[in-house]
């Protein structure tokens, strides 16, 4: 629900891993390109923007920052956050139904300064997180974002299926080979 702003001639507009999609991608910009004034975010039909991050692998979000774009008014004062499977479903129909893991407001940070702290527990594990940001501080109809950072780590798991070989029923001669395996022979 968002338009994608200052991505013209030789201007990045996608940071994330080749092949990924999503205009989402143009504000998940390495920290170090935070205060670039492009590319960003804004809200098309209403202040309302959902911004969905889904990730290969398990991660732990310890801090948020988001940085709004353009004039103050238009930076969003507040978000809620949804991981898991909630993320995962997550649109505007069903946003009255879900229970966000966290919300804070937000002040308005163009220095790219300021981070809040998430919750641990929701925040762990988690392979998608979804932001929704309802308002912007000045009651305008569109809400801009040009960065979205987030600190925290990886948890090395995959999620992919295990093999295991096990027996469900034993076989006759497993007793052959296991009745020594109680004998205690002690020396004199």
């Amino acid at each position: 629900n968002a338009t994608l702003v200052g991505g013209g001639e030789g201007v990045k507009v996608s940071w994330g891993p080749e092949g990924s999609t999503g205009k989402a991608l143009c504000v998940c910009k390495p920290h170090a390109r935070r205060l670039e004034p492009g590319p960003s975010l804004s809200s098309d039909a209403d202040e309302q923007i959902i911004v969905k991050l889904q990730f290969n692998v398990p991660v732990s979000v310890r801090k948020i920052m988001v940085i709004g774009a353009g004039p103050s008014d238009g930076h969003p004062s507040s978000v809620q956050c949804f991981v898991g499977r909630t993320a995962e479903q997550l649109d505007f129909s069903e946003l009255d139904g879900a229970a966000p893991a966290q919300v804070a407001e937000l002040a308005v940070n163009a220095e790219g300064e300021g981070y809040f702290n998430t919750v641990r527990a929701p925040f762990t594990n988690i392979t998608a997180l979804a932001l929704f940001f309802p308002a912007n501080h000045g009651d305008e109809e569109v809400t801009s974002i040009r960065y979205i950072g987030l600190q925290g780590d990886h948890t090395h798991g995959q999620r992919m299926a295990v093999n295991a070989t096990y027996e469900l029923i034993a076989t006759p001669n497993d007793d052959a080979l296991f009745s020594h395996s109680h004998e205690h022979h002690l020396a004199p």
